[in-house]
């Protein structure tokens, strides 16, 4: 029996950060067509305000959104510190959607030990050995967090 073959780690590092790019950039594209262009009510008002003034916010403070918001406010993007501080919202959120892409990848990398490559089996409930032939792969001890299903 051939061992399956897999990609060089730095094919798939790179092919990684190109769709971290692409979901990035396009959660941006989306979420810029959709801001906000001026003052916004409650606490997004607050925050629009606090931050290029290096203002107080409401208890915690939130010093390193102000701290962030102010070091953003001084760009010269747009017409108000408002669309700012808005436009800085958007990107930190495409940033999430790339990351929640490169944790949930890196959280479900295919392994590579032949030990552990039977334990998606025994989680579907086939129960079938692994390459090594031995059952034992399948218990808890070899793949921390996969529980035995007995």
């Amino acid at each position: 029996m051939s061992r399956p073959r897999f990609a060089p780690a730095s094919r798939i590092r790179r092919l990684d950060a190109l769709i971290f790019l692409a979901l990035a950039i396009g959660a941006l594209a989306l979420y810029a067509a959709t801001l906000l262009p001026g003052i916004g009510s409650g606490d997004t008002a607050e925050f629009q305000r606090v931050a290029p003034t290096l203002g107080i916010a409401h208890p915690t403070g939130y010093p390193l959104y102000t701290i962030l918001g102010w070091l953003w406010s001084q760009l010269p993007l747009g017409d108000t510190p408002a669309w700012r501080m808005n436009l800085l919202s958007a990107v930190a959120a495409a940033l999430a959607v790339g990351v929640v892409y490169l944790v949930a990848r890196a959280s479900t990398r295919w392994p590579r030990s032949s030990r552990r490559c039977c334990c998606w089996r025994c989680c579907a409930g086939a129960r079938a050995p692994g390459p090594s032939g031995s059952p034992a792969c399948c218990s808890a001890s070899a793949w921390p967090t996969t529980a035995r299903l007995s």
